[in-house]
């Protein structure tokens, strides 16, 4: 199995300076925990629901936009990567998901 075959092919992306309330009502709307900063075809970074504060992250989100908490150092895969492989790599880095990329020359 292979990463293309299990990817969410519908990602929801945030503009920059997105407020981090907005993000987390979006999130919880669209029943998801990550969000890409930028446009997806060009990515300033990922943002979780943790990052956010979960559900008792008020205080957090009040105070910043979705820049302020993100995580700009995103973790891409190809999309003909193994799902081991990712997996090794999400264990490996504590994270809890990846960008999937087409194939070498194909992005």
């Amino acid at each position: 199995m292979r990463a293309r075959d299990i990817m969410t092919k519908h990602v929801c992306a945030v503009p920059s300076g997105t407020a981090a309330e907005a993000a987390w009502q979006l999130m919880r709307g669209e029943r998801i925990h990550h969000l890409v900063v930028g446009k997806t075809a060009k990515p300033l970074g990922v943002v979780s629901a943790r990052d956010l504060g979960g559900r008792h992250g008020a205080a957090l989100r009040r105070e910043h936009s979705v820049d302020d908490l993100m995580v700009r150092d995103i973790v891409s895969v190809q999309e003909n990567e193994t799902v081991r492989r990712v997996a090794n790599t999400m264990r490996g880095r504590s994270i809890g998901c990846v960008l999937v990329t087409g194939a070498r020359g194909t992005t």
